[in-house]
């Protein structure tokens, strides 16, 4: 019999539990290039809580060649992944983020706990970074960004699919997001459960608190701190 479990633990990849440096943007330009036959207009645009498909959305509107997207992400996806299976693993510059692998596996013991990805990657990429670190083990489900453009959506549907599908029956004031930026803080809001920010990503702490988090930590070291908030 499936057993039930009451909490629910979303976790953002990118900034929260690993950094990957500068090479997976690279490789996603360098993907788009390849597929689209043209430069991505980046300028001023980070990826920071962005969903990939919205950010492609976005370089394809600079471009004028919207329509473009729902005829060649498929394209874009495949070799994304495939220049990032042949290069993240060695690549220099991904790093684990403090307390993240204890912290994963404290929960993953915990059989009350459901944990889950909800992350702006695309599910290949994202499986490519967990890997590199060993924490793809800890999260058999996951909600990507291959089939939302923003974060409000990505949640929303982990949520549905949480509550549907994988028997997690308990109320929202006990489910989390785990993530490093603004964009994480008000989309948990928006879909109604709690948020613990992480200062590890490219968001100054400060402007995190400013958002009004749940929860804030400088990052995932303080083992114990972290558990009492997300099992309180």
């Amino acid at each position: 019999m499936e057993r039930v479990r009451e909490r629910l633990i979303i976790f953002d990849i990118d900034g929260t539990l690993l950094l990957s440096g500068t090479v997976a943007r690279k490789l996603f330009e360098r993907a788009f290039e390849e597929v689209f036959a043209m430069p991505p207009l980046l300028n001023g645009l980070s990826f920071a809580g962005r969903c990939d498909r919205g950010v492609l959305s976005l370089l394809l509107q600079r471009a004028q060649a919207s329509e473009r997207l729902a005829s060649e992400f498929s394209h874009f996806a495949a070799r994304y992944a495939a220049l990032m299976r042949e290069q993240y693993p060695t690549a220099e510059g991904p790093r684990l983020m403090p307390g993240a692998k204890k912290l994963l596996l404290a929960l993953s013991e915990n059989p009350e706990v459901l944990l889950m990805i909800g992350s702006g990657n695309l599910p290949q990429t994202a499986q490519i970074k967990l890997q590199r670190f060993g924490l793809d083990t800890f999260f058999l489900h996951g909600v990507y960004g291959d089939l939302h453009e923003e974060r409000v959506p990505l949640f929303a549907a982990a949520l549905k699919l949480a509550r549907e599908e994988l028997h997690w029956s308990g109320a929202r004031e006990r489910a989390w997001i785990v993530g490093d930026t603004v964009s994480d803080v008000e989309a948990a809001r928006k879909v109604g459960v709690k948020c613990l920010a992480v200062a590890t990503g490219p968001t100054a702490a400060d402007r995190l608190r400013a958002a009004r988090p749940d929860a804030l930590f400088s990052d995932l070291s303080a083992l114990e701190d972290v558990l009492a908030v997300l099992l309180a």
